[in-house]
C-alpha cells in the first residue's frame, strides 16, 4: 500500500476531505477504493454515455428553470431542445462510448426525454430557486457540504430531476441520505422532496416519486458526513468488489484497482 502512502503525504490531512459533496460522500459509501482513485489520486474518469445524457438533459432543463425563477414561464421546447444539444456535444467529446453505441441515437434519445419533461414536468414547476442560480453551502454534523439543488418551489418541496435506464420503484436508501444533505443545506426547504426520473425506455417515460424528509432521515447525514470525513482521513481505503458499480464496465479505475489491491474486476 506504499502508493496509499505516498498520496496522503502529498495531501495533508487538513485538507482531505475538508469539503465535502453529496455524491463525494456517496461514492465513499459505496467504494472507498474508488473514491481514493477519484479525489485522492485524481485519475481520469471519462464519462459513459449514461453520464453524458444526464449531464445535457439536467443542463438544459436547469437552464429552463433558472430562468423561470424571474419570468414564471417555461421557455420554448425547441429552445431547451437547442441548449440540450450544445450540452450534449460537450459531453460526448469528453465521453468513452462502448463499440455497441451509437452517440446518434444516444443524443436523439436525450432530446425525447427532454420534450417528453417540458411537456408532462415542467409546466406544474413553479420554482424559486434553481441549480444555476442556487449554490448552496452549510455544516452538517461539523463538515462543510457544497452542492448546488436543481429546483426549490415557493411550498418548500426540492425537485430532483434525474434519467435512468429502468423505472425506480423507490428512493432507495444511498440516495435518500443523499436527498436529506440537499434538504439540510437548502435554505427554505421544508423536506418535502420530489425526485422526478427520466426512463429511456423504447417510449420514454416520467416517474415521479415523493418522500417527506423527518427528522429520522435527517439524522443520517449530520451522522454518517463526519464518519465520512474522517474515514477519509485515515489512510486506509478498501476496495468494495460487492458494489453494483465494481466492474470494468462501470468504474473507471478497474486497472487500478487491480493493480493497488489486486484479484480480478469482473467485465461487467
Amino acid at each position: 500500500m506504499a502508493a496509499v502512502a505516498e498520496m496522503v503525504v502529498a495531501h495533508p490531512q487538513t485538507e482531505i476531505g475538508e469539503v465535502l459533496s453529496p455524491s463525494q460522500v456517496r461514492t465513499w459509501m459505496d467504494c472507498q477504493a474508488r473514491w481514493m482513485f477519484k479525489y485522492l489520486w485524481r485519475l481520469p474518469d471519462p464519462k459513459n454515455s449514461n453520464l453524458a445524457t444526464g449531464i445535457a438533459v439536467h443542463h438544459a432543463l436547469g437552464a429552463n428553470f433558472a430562468q423561470k425563477v424571474e419570468s414564471r414561464r417555461d421557455l420554448p421546447v425547441e429552445e431547451v431542445v437547442a441548449a440540450y444539444r450544445e450540452a450534449w456535444e460537450a459531453a460526448a467529446a469528453e465521453t468513452d462510448f462502448r463499440d455497441e453505441e451509437s452517440p446518434e441515437e444516444l443524443r436523439s434519445k436525450g432530446e425525447e426525454l427532454v420534450r417528453l419533461y417540458m411537456r408532462d414536468g415542467a409546466p406544474r414547476v413553479q420554482p424559486v430557486a434553481a441549480e444555476t442560480s442556487a449554490p448552496a453551502s452549510a455544516l452538517i454534523g461539523g463538515v462543510r457540504v457544497n452542492l448546488r439543488l436543481d429546483v426549490l418551489e415557493a411550498d418548500g418541496t426540492l425537485i430532483e430531476i434525474k434519467t435512468a435506464a429502468k423505472s425506480p420503484r423507490a428512493i432507495e436508501g444511498a440516495h435518500a441520505i443523499q436527498l436529506a444533505a440537499q434538504v439540510l443545506c437548502t435554505p427554505g426547504a421544508t423536506g418535502k422532496v420530489r425526485v422526478d426520473t427520466l426512463v429511456k425506455n423504447k417510449m420514454p417515460l416520467l416517474v415521479p416519486l415523493e418522500i417527506e424528509m423527518k427528522q429520522q432521515e435527517l439524522l443520517a447525514p449530520e451522522v454518517l458526513y463526519p464518519l465520512a470525513q474522517a474515514g477519509m482521513r485515515s489512510g486506509h481505503y478498501m476496495p468494495n468488489r460487492t458494489s453494483m458499480l465494481c466492474s470494468r464496465r462501470n468504474c473507471a479505475f478497474w486497472r487500478a484497482c487491480e493493480d493497488e489491491f489486486g484479484g480480478r474486476v469482473e467485465e461487467s
